[in-house]
Parts: structure tokens; sequence; C-alpha cells
């Protein structure tokens, strides 16, 4: 089963705005979500949002920002599929950035029930992606054994496998929840 993540409700946890350069100047939209190795040494995030230090947390852009220990984990399960990119928040606290390198067109677009932007949308970087999903059906041999990822019809959702979220709540790494919608089924 495939679900999309979304941070953790909870009162106590953080939430990160966009990532920076060491000089403060900001990184331009879409760089975590086009699934592109980045050719970051080290990055600054802004706090949005006080709160807890959770192992796992979002910046905007649904970039998780991971603990050193969640790090760690992300490494021994999704190896292939994620970069990770230490940062440092405006109070000295060291993180790491994931971004998220696997970007799939895996949507079996006929039974995705969806409304999309239209190709002529003013906003290049949404036309064609989904604007609003009841019901997102992927097609599981184009997913193969990814266990996370972003879709090319809409970069800002994460996917994963639910048993990928079990493990990672198992082992203690919370912070990430399922979307009540859309629903992600497999045709």
């Amino acid at each position: 089963m495939w679900i999309c993540l979304q941070q953790l409700e909870s009162p106590r946890s953080w939430f990160f705005g966009t990532p920076t350069l060491d000089d403060g100047q900001e990184l331009a939209l879409g760089v975590f979500t086009c699934g592109n190795q980045l050719d970051f040494d080290h990055l600054r995030i802004p706090l949005v949002s006080p709160g807890d230090a959770l192992p796992i947390s979002l910046a905007m852009q649904t970039i998780p920002v991971l603990t050193d220990s969640a790090a760690d984990f992300f490494l021994q399960q999704l190896r292939d599929d994620i970069q990770l990119i230490p940062c440092t928040t405006a109070m000295g606290a060291s993180l790491w950035l994931c971004n998220v390198l696997t970007v799939l067109d895996c949507l079996d677009y006929n039974n995705t029930r969806a409304e999309y932007y239209p190709a002529n949308y003013p906003l290049k970087h949404l036309a064609n992606h989904l604007k609003l999903a009841f019901e997102i059906v992927l097609v599981s041999s184009q997913v193969g054994s990814h266990r996370l990822f972003r879709l090319r019809a809409d970069p800002l959702k994460l996917v994963t496998s639910a048993s990928f979220l079990e493990s990672l709540n198992a082992a203690g790494h919370i912070g990430l929840e399922p979307c009540a919608i859309p629903r992600y089924r497999c045709s």
C-alpha cells in the first residue's frame, strides 16, 4: 500500500522554511522536488514554527529534515533514492536535509480521480500537474522497488510504502504521518 506523507500534526513539532545558502539567499522553488543530485556542502534552514525537535520534520516544498539518527535510518533503508545534505538552524542545531532523488511518472491516468492544471497555465511549473486529487492510482510496475519518491505529476507530494512508514515509526523516528486525502492504491 502507498501513502502520501505530511508532517505529524502535533503542537510540539517544529516546521522549517525554505533552505538557504549560508549567506541567507533562498534556494529556488523546486530545487528539491526535481530529483536531481544537488551540489551543496552545507545549507541553513530557517525555523518558521518553533517547537520540539522531532526526529523527522518537513521544510517548505515537503523536504524532509532529519536528526542524525533518522538520517542514518534513511540511508540504511533508502540509500539509492535519497541524498543527505548537512544543514544548520539559526539556533545552531545540526540536521540533515533529505533530497528525494526519485521522481516517478507512475500514475494510472485512466483510473486516477483528479483535476489537473491546464497545459497553458501561467505558472509553468504547475502546467499539467495535479491540481486536486481524490484517489491516486499508481502503476506498481513503474514504482518498482522504490520506497520513497515524488510524483512527476505533483512533485511536492512525498509518497512512501506503508511498510516503510511503519518501520520508521517502530524505530522511533516519528514526525511523518499519512495524508487522509488523496487515497493511494496500485493498479
